[in-house]
């Protein structure tokens, strides 16, 4: 190995300052080029004492140089056996512009990345051949180029290849806007593993019922994987869907979701993103009551008005309106005698009641899109900025009931109580992952609480989360932070 290049030792392994570019790769150091030497060897007949042979063609090189630049080589160059035959390599598997790229490499320390499908032709090949400073400017690249336009096809070849660094990238992208993937036409190419990634570790703000037909045109798009088709679907919910989805679906669809039936897998996924806030609005969280103001309130405007439209037309006749204003503000009298008592002790409910009077307006659709409005975006789920949410404790069973969305593997709540002078509030947190059968996660009734609680409980899967006040009856709870995690 120290026979016809003796300078070989004192250039190659002092590549310290690597710069990579978005579509090239160039070694270099201060002062010094170190393949100067090298490079001119490049495919050089003359003084070349191995032949690659790439699909026909053949291609010089010089088994010292193979040997201090690749550690394959190296190994290779070093049995025995290898000295006994020919010095002659066969390359498959592989194109003859790949492989002259890789060599070029090899001897020049540079390289050019143009497409993302010649990059994992690269990235293979690098691997093959244990080429560290080239897997890192193939990822480099890749991750330079991805977009929504090429994501999908990048996922699939990470996980064909299995590059743990480069899929955890393309989920990322796909988590800045998990909506938008569904609907991408490159969404219908992903393979049945490639989707899967997506399905276990994107957490659509999307219905099920969306996730679900999305899925649904995907597999349209792939029959001949249906052999995958109970794998995927495993991953969905199919709660929410109809005799009449079913009925539209292909008979191999059909199949794999009867199949899911039958096992009761119709749930989908528990997700668990550990030490992170999972009650936000990317997650498709929403509050089911407790966001108005009262919540009688909500169900006489529901009486008054069926629709916008109908609001619309009812006020169209100013005499309408001046009764209707007035039916209004009786109502707003009764509340104020059932009140009384609350706003002699009590005087954060004097503004209440003004805003609550002069909102009962002609403005009843906003008054309802208001008191019943979901999370506003932002970093936390339930922001005072958004409203405070609230119910009148001892009247009211359902308390404050918010959706998550989906389902999560939950440990820990964090919730900010709304403190009036030196009251203290009781409460009781319950949890459901259908709406149906619910668990006690939470029992402060016997205590006495303010301010910000940190709350801890047994891990379990969770959707919906509900929050009652128990003491001090006819007292108004309010909350105005919340959040939900798995604290590890």
């Amino acid at each position: 190995m120290d026979g016809s290049f003796p300078f070989l030792r004192r250039y190659v392994f002092n590549s310290s300052d690597r710069i990579f570019k978005s579509r090239h790769i160039s070694i270099t150091d201060s002062g010094t080029n170190y393949f100067v030497h090298i490079s001119d060897l490049y495919l050089d007949e003359k003084s070349s004492d191995v032949t690659f042979h790439v699909d026909d063609v053949e291609l010089p090189a010089h088994s010292n140089v193979l040997a201090q630049r690749c550690r394959y080589f190296a190994a290779m160059f070093e049995n025995g056996l290898f000295e006994a035959r020919p010095k002659r390599i066969e390359i498959r598997g592989t194109s003859i512009d790949g492989f002259k790229q890789v060599l070029k490499w090899i001897y020049t320390g540079t390289i050019e990345f143009m497409s993302i499908e010649s990059t994992f032709d690269f990235y293979r090949l690098a691997d093959m051949y244990e080429l560290s400073e080239l897997l890192t400017g193939a990822i480099y690249f890749l991750r330079g180029v991805c977009t929504f336009d090429n994501v999908c096809y990048i996922l699939n070849r990470a996980v064909l290849l299995s590059l743990c660094g480069l899929k955890n990238f393309t989920i990322s992208v796909v988590k800045k806007d998990p909506c938008k993937i569904l609907k991408h036409e490159s969404f219908k190419q992903l393979s049945p593993d490639a989707l899967n990634e997506i399905l276990t570790r994107v957490v659509f703000p999307a219905a099920d019922i969306d996730i679900f037909h999305a899925v649904v045109g995907w597999m349209k798009a792939n029959p001949s994987k249906s052999a995958g088709f109970f794998d995927v679907l495993k991953n969905v919910a199919l709660d929410s869907i109809t005799v009449k989805d079913m009925v539209a679906l292909p008979p191999n669809v059909l199949d794999a979701v009867v199949h899911l039936i039958r096992q009761n897998k119709t749930s989908g996924l528990t997700y668990c993103l550990k030490d992170e806030n999972v009650a936000l609005p990317k997650y498709g969280v929403k509050v089911i009551t407790g966001g108005e103001t009262f919540k009688e309130k909500a169900e006489d405007i529901k009486a008054h008005t069926s629709s916008e439209v109908g609001n619309l037309k009812h006020f169209e006749n100013p005499f309408s309106l001046s009764w209707f204003c007035l039916f209004q503000f009786i109502q707003l009298l009764l509340h104020l005698f059932q009140l009384i008592e609350m706003v002699v002790n009590y005087f954060e409910f004097i503004p209440l009641l003004i805003l609550a009077i002069f909102s009962s307006s002609i403005d009843a659709p906003d008054r309802k899109i208001t008191m019943t409005r979901k999370l506003s975006d932002g970093s936390s789920s339930i922001k005072k900025d958004s409203g405070i949410l609230k119910h009148l404790i001892g009247t009211d069973k359902n308390g404050i009931l918010i959706d998550l969305g989906h389902r999560f593997e939950l440990n820990s709540f964090k919730m900010q109580l709304v403190n009036a002078g030196e009251n203290t509030y009781s409460y009781c947190i319950d949890v459901s992952e259908d709406k149906d059968t619910w668990t006690r996660a939470i029992d402060h009734s016997k205590y006495s609480c303010r301010s910000l609680q940190n709350l801890y409980f047994a891990p379990r899967s969770v959707r919906f989360i509900r929050i009652c006040g128990t003491a001090p009856v006819n007292d108004i709870f309010k909350i105005s932070s919340f959040e939900a995690f798995y604290k590890v």
